[in-house]
């Protein structure tokens, strides 16, 4: 990938890495980044065991509810594999998220407290525009590259996303998938600490279906609306989110 810096420079993927304000800055990179991040989290959703064979948990479910015998080599993996499901839907919506406030031109790097106290503070409970980071003042020259100072390479967590009411207003994601994503990162925090997990199969398939929904919303609109690098659209506020 090659990204205009100011009209006068280029930079790789390794460089966007070592300079997150190239994000900013950049029209090419910030496409970039959105549509990398949007599909990364939709095929790490995908990816998850229980997405792949959701119908034989249906058949689980079905077979719980009428009281049928079902056999441990069916059920297993569906067990060995929760606590590392949790971790992929967690880690899909929160790159999804990032790409939408993105969208929205909001900062998802975390800024330096140090060097800006006062961003970083409010960064914590809302959204920076790119406005307030992007100043005159705040541009430098690093090792010859234009750029701008104080962003770290560490991006917003979940947490900060899907609990601070200003980031929920941006992110205008629906209250029962909020619950829903809040309940698996608990679960998740709480697994890392256990040897062995309790799955409520019934749970698990309506939350999974809900989900399921908005990736199908985000897949359409990946398809029909993912920009060329000539484009001026980015993408737009799926109807789900």
């Amino acid at each position: 990938m090659q990204s205009s810096i100011m009209g006068t420079l280029t930079v790789s993927k390794m460089e966007l890495g070592k300079h997150p304000a190239f994000t900013y800055h950049s029209e090419r990179a910030l496409k970039s980044v959105i549509s990398g991040l949007i599909s990364f989290g939709v095929q790490i959703f995908d990816s998850c065991y229980k997405i792949k064979n959701i119908e034989t948990l249906n058949e689980i479910v079905e077979g719980i509810m009428n009281q049928r015998e079902i056999r441990d080599e069916v059920i297993m993996p569906f067990v060995q594999e929760h606590l590392m499901d949790n971790i992929r839907i967690i880690t899909a919506f929160e790159n999804i998220s990032k790409s939408l406030l993105l969208n929205q031109r909001k900062v998802v790097h975390v800024i330096d407290g140090n060097i800006f106290p006062d961003l970083h503070k409010r960064q914590r409970k809302e959204p920076i525009p790119f406005h307030e980071y992007l100043t005159e003042s705040n541009k430098v020259v690093e090792n010859g590259i234009h750029t701008f100072k104080g962003l770290t390479t560490k991006t917003l967590t979940f947490s900060t996303m899907f609990n601070k009411e200003a980031y929920l207003d941006e992110l205008k994601c629906p209250a029962p998938i909020v619950e829903i994503l809040n309940g698996i990162n608990m679960e998740r925090n709480e697994l890392h600490f256990t040897l062995s997990a309790s799955i409520q199969f019934d749970k698990d398939l309506q939350e999974l279906r809900e989900l399921n929904k908005m990736i199908d919303v985000l897949k359409l609109d990946l398809k029909h609306n993912m920009p060329d690098s000539d484009s001026t659209l980015v993408l737009k506020r799926v109807p789900a989110f």
